[in-house]
């Protein structure tokens, strides 16, 4: 799964648009220190994924349209 992409830590865009992610599948990412762009629209995150999110430092932009994520965990992530 995920866990693999850990061993690429140049990476700066990651697209799982539609892929069975989970949180705990997501939380493999935040060792990807150099990660700009990341598209997890229509996956199965929730608002157990934001912290995570917001532990990224390089994230520029980030699509979670399509998840079970609330609108005031985003507002707080935006913060």
């Amino acid at each position: 799964g995920l866990r693999r992409l850990c061993h690429l830590p140049s990476l700066q865009l990651v697209c799982l648009r539609g892929c069975p992610v989970t949180d705990s599948g997501l939380a493999h990412l935040a060792q990807l220190p150099n990660l700009e762009t990341l598209v997890i629209a229509n996956t199965r995150i929730t608002d157990k994924s934001l912290p995570i999110l917001a532990q990224f430092k390089c994230l520029e932009f980030v699509d979670i349209t399509g998840t079970s994520t609330s609108k005031q965990a985003i507002e707080a992530l935006q913060a």
